[in-house]
């Protein structure tokens, strides 16, 4: 019998994670979570190390270790106290964060609290559940990869439990770009005297916002309808504080609607919704208002440090 169960082990570090919220880290916090079945193909485990330790879910996987006992038991388990210490990366992309091409790299880890709220009291060992996270690649001093936890073993120790029922790349997906492009733009303003970019198309947008998104994918969706994600250019060279309703101020868009009738929008703040057509006509009123209530000079942009 395991002297600490998995899901005390879990609790344990969803409190470590509960403790340590930064404004950072909220605002790069993924609208949604993933399940075994949404991991992309192509990533990859593995463990990041800084001077002062483990950056995943801060060592926990060698604590958890000494403390089950016997990691062959369950294999479920066994994966489990393996995913607590894994980041799972895209190898490219991580890359060229390692040579300083990448400000930072975009991960999937262990969501903690969300899967512990749907393990209930049950005692049984959860599904695993991802949210993503960003990494400062000035911050990886060591890494390792994790060659024995694959998409595939999980997929086979978890099984149908862990899908989630919608198809890849459907409007949720759409809504997770339109954040990650809303997050970008942020962090772009971040280190420009919080100047949105001067753009005054989509694509220039993209070009200014590409080192904090990572990837050109993010800018288009599957939707049928039309995949285009469109910028909103009345903002280009516009300053975030000037913005008076930032949580009101439609920053991108999907540019058709799904066959449910709503399209993904995200916002000056950030923040990140799908809107029926009745909301979007109204959204879209409000920004035509807006901009003829706005009429100011861009402001000249002067990058941070």
């Amino acid at each position: 019998m395991r002297a600490i169960s998995i899901l005390g082990i879990l609790s344990a570090a969803a409190l470590v994670v509960a403790q340590q919220p930064t404004p950072a880290g909220a605002l790069r916090a993924a609208p949604k979570t993933y399940s075994v079945t949404d991991l992309p193909d192509n990533y990859r485990a593995v463990t990041f190390e800084s001077e002062g330790g483990p950056l995943g879910l801060y060592g926990l996987y060698g604590m958890g270790m000494g403390m089950s006992g016997s990691r062959g038991a369950n294999d479920k388990d066994s994966l489990l106290f393996g995913l607590m210490s894994a980041s799972w990366v895209d190898p490219d992309e991580f890359q060229s964060a390692l040579e300083g091409k990448l400000p930072r790299v975009r991960t999937l880890t262990l969501d903690l609290p969300s899967m512990i709220r749907r393990s209930g009291t049950s005692g049984s060992t959860p599904d695993p559940v991802f949210i993503e996270t960003w990494v400062e690649a000035a911050r990886i001093s060591r890494w390792t990869p994790h060659t024995e936890l694959t998409k595939e073993a999980l997929v086979k120790a978890f099984g149908a439990n862990a899908a989630t029922g919608e198809p890849r790349g459907g409007p949720t997906d759409s809504l997770s770009k339109l954040k990650q492009v809303a997050v970008g733009a942020l962090l772009y303003a971040g280190d420009w005297d919080d100047v949105f970019p001067k753009a005054d198309s989509t694509a220039k947008a993209a070009a200014a916002i590409m080192p904090y998104v990572k990837s050109q994918s993010v800018f288009s969706t599957n939707n049928p309808a039309g995949k285009r994600i469109l910028f909103n250019t009345s903002l280009s060279g516009i300053s975030s504080d000037t913005i008076e309703r930032p949580a009101e101020t439609l920053l991108f868009w999907e540019e058709f609607s799904w066959s449910d009738g709503k399209r993904a929008v995200a916002y000056a703040d950030g923040h990140a919704k799908r809107l029926t057509e009745e909301e979007w006509a109204r959204a879209w009123s409000a920004e035509l208002r807006r901009r003829a209530a706005t009429r100011q000079p861009a402001k000249a942009m002067k990058k941070k440090g």
